[in-house]
């Protein structure tokens, strides 16, 4: 009888130690992943750098007031995209954030054959040829949307879609050779004049993309940046779109 008692207290208390080991273990579980929790909803702050081709078939708009005026345009519509900016990101599904950033490297090669042509701003006559180096500059505000997969390691997997406004200011430097008059001034192809057409606006972005993130809040982004219609006025209307990699460091 006292063996039997005894080993039943032995049984007892080894099931006792198991259900005890159980418990802690699922306490700590538990634990981690509201740490886990926790990290995933804190306000971050972090700031970021994107690099991207863009795509952007700018170029001088072929109208002309008055006069006649032909127009035959070769466009390099491949630049590159430079930003910069600062964001918070509230929970895993929303965040905000302000850039600013230049595209550049567009250029068009464009033949003008004109005679009292009133366009631009100015009156041409002659035969000329018209080299554009084209750049815009930018500052915008984006509304991020998505989601985010943490793995137990610490780092996640996120995707999401953009919305955004934007304030562009597209610069077309034109330098003209060939021989003809620009109001009324004589000029050849020694002796090349500069023309600077500005367009200023805002408009709607778009975006979407994927990131990682590590266990030590560097992130690791691809996206597609897409605003319609920039330009108009003197400037072709166009559409940008960007290609961009990003780079973020999480505080």
């Amino acid at each position: 009888l006292l063996y039997s008692s005894e080993g039943r207290a032995m049984r007892n208390l080894t099931k006792f130690v198991c259900l005890t080991n159980i418990v802690l273990s699922f306490n700590s579980i538990a634990v981690h992943a509201e740490e886990v929790k926790s990290k995933a909803g804190d306000d971050n702050i972090y700031a970021f750098a994107n690099y991207g081709i863009a795509k952007h078939n700018a170029g001088v708009n072929a109208t002309a007031a008055s006069g006649s005026l032909s127009i035959s345009t070769t466009s390099d519509d491949e630049g590159t995209a430079v930003t910069l900016g600062i964001g918070w990101q509230k929970n895993d599904h929303l965040s905000f954030e302000v850039y600013a950033g230049k595209v550049d490297g567009f250029g068009a090669t464009t033949t003008v054959t004109a005679t009292n042509a009133s366009a631009w701003g100015y009156t041409i006559n002659g035969s000329l040829s018209l080299n554009e180096d084209i750049s815009t500059d930018l500052i915008g505000a984006n509304m991020i949307i998505g989601d985010t997969a943490r793995f137990s390691e610490g780092g996640s997997f996120s995707y999401f879609g953009k919305l955004g406004l934007v304030n562009y200011k597209i610069k077309d430097k034109v330098s003209l050779s060939g021989s003809g008059t620009i109001n009324g001034t004589s000029y050849n192809i020694s002796s090349p004049a500069l023309i600077t057409l500005e367009k200023d606006g805002t408009g709607a972005s778009l975006g979407a993309g994927v990131a990682y993130t590590t266990a030590d809040n560097l992130e690791l982004s691809f996206g597609v940046d897409y605003i319609p219609n920039v330009g108009g006025g003197d400037l072709v209307e166009a559409d940008i779109t960007v290609y961009n990699f990003g780079l973020a460091v999480k505080f």
